[in-house]
């Protein structure tokens, strides 16, 4: 993997298996979380949740990737 973010959504997938069917919840709304939601959504999974301490940030960075935003 060539980031933790990436590493952690591989070790999901090892543990659970396919994430298709899965919803995920990013927490934080910085570089790692989008480095996060760029691995899952390449990974295909089903659902992805974002909050953050700042609504607007978690809105944001869930509006970049058009998935639902939980704040």
């Amino acid at each position: 993997a060539v980031s933790v973010s990436l590493a952690a959504v591989e070790a999901a997938i090892e543990k659970f298996g396919s994430l298709r069917d899965r919803t995920v919840m990013i927490i934080g709304a910085g570089e790692m979380a989008r480095l996060a939601t760029e691995a899952l959504t390449n990974k295909r999974v089903g659902r992805i949740l974002f909050t953050n301490r700042t609504r607007g940030h978690a809105e944001a960075l869930a509006g970049e990737f058009g998935e639902k935003c939980g704040a």
